[in-house]
């Protein structure tokens, strides 16, 4: 006898034999809902993409690649999801697929919400770091908070996805005030490391790229995450610094410094006349206040102490670099200049090491 269906009207013949207990016509039906969802999505990417191919001030092309690719996706996901939806609707399933097919479509659509919210979460730091001149911002406090957002677009989307599939939400909410303490208690590091992402966000101590010396650990900052800081030695080595350790750890920032201080110390024979000295003296003060890269104004040049077998003049100058290669390159123009001056002035540096601790003028370690 035929059956009338809403889509399927007059349904005869074999349609209506059954594989475990399912009308071929049906599974029929599912396999079309499949091929709408393929289609919608295929199309509504296409059409999401295109019309995203806009020009955002200051956004490179990789970044509106990348943001393009995101909403065109999770749009597509949406729609094709939700179309699908009402194609079952229509055609009237039996509860033994309605359910189960409905469900996954329901799944597909939460994914597509979760990525949209990705997306415009990742648009929105993206135009913070373009529109940002500061440095910390854009390389410390907006990566942190893209991550703890995502974390909690990820919790939100689990939480509602156990509600699909029947469990009891608030029930599970209110399950977490007993246990959590529990759990904190047995997630005591992981917890620490995120009250240690919170301190680096707020606190700033550094930044990525900066050089840093944390207890042992120096070298230069490459990732921080939400559980521990990435930095990179100067022996090429990577080390994963927990960030529990930032809470109670003194950080030594070299990036901070304003200026870099530089000191040489002399040796000069006895032999040595002393007005030739004290011209090299001079003219090595005169030179550090005219050279470029060099702070003027807080440079020292003096005799400094006598040995056994020669004289000491110290000589302390500051570095104004943005890097290590920097600093190296202006301290070798004053040291190449030193030389330059003590043949000049006919000065002769001793090769005789101290015998006897000289009196230092500044006592600081270098």
């Amino acid at each position: 006898m035929p059956r009338s269906h809403s889509l399927f009207p007059n349904i005869t013949g074999a349609w209506l034999n059954q594989i475990g207990g399912i009308e071929l016509w049906q599974l029929a039906a599912v396999l079309i809902q499949i091929l709408v969802f393929v289609v919608v999505y295929a199309l509504t990417r296409i059409a999401v993409s295109r019309a995203l191919k806009f020009r955002p001030v200051g956004f490179d092309e990789a970044t509106r690649h990348k943001n393009r690719k995101q909403l065109s996706r999770s749009v597509a996901a949406i729609f094709a999801g939700a179309a699908a939806m009402g194609f079952q609707s229509a055609s009237e399933l039996s509860p033994i697929l309605d359910h189960p097919v409905g469900l996954i479509f329901r799944f597909t659509i939460l994914i597509g919400v979760m990525l949209l919210a990705y997306a415009l979460w990742d648009m929105t730091c993206d135009n913070i770091v373009e529109r940002s001149d500061s440095k910390k911002t854009a390389q410390l406090l907006v990566p942190i908070t893209r991550k703890l957002v995502r974390s909690c677009i990820v919790l939100v989307g689990g939480l509602v996805s156990m509600g699909m599939v029947g469990v009891d939400i608030a029930g599970v909410v209110a399950g977490l005030g007993i246990t959590g303490i529990v759990v904190a208690l047995a997630a005591k590091d992981s917890v620490e490391n995120v009250f240690g992402s919170i301190t680096i966000m707020f606190d700033m101590p550094f930044t990525i790229g900066d050089w840093v010396k944390i207890d042992k650990v120096e070298g230069v900052v490459e990732e921080i995450n939400l559980r521990s800081t990435r930095i990179r030695t100067f022996e090429d080595t990577v080390i994963n610094l927990p960030n529990a350790n930032l809470i109670r750890a003194s950080v030594e920032n070299f990036g901070l410094r304003r200026s870099r201080r530089q000191r040489i110390s002399l040796r000069f024979d006895y032999s040595t006349p002393l007005d030739h000295m004290v011209l090299f003296i001079a003219e090595t003060r005169a030179f550090l206040e005219t050279e470029p890269g060099v702070l003027p104004g807080k440079n020292i040049v003096a005799l400094n102490d006598f040995a056994d077998a020669n004289i000491g003049v110290f000589v302390q100058f500051f570095i104004e670099a943005d890097s290590q290669a920097q600093e190296l390159e202006i301290r070798e123009r004053v040291m190449v200049k030193l030389l330059e001056l003590a043949a000049e002035h006919q000065v002769q540096m001793s090769s005789v090491p101290v015998t006897s601790k000289p009196a230092r003028a500044n006592p600081e370690r270098t």
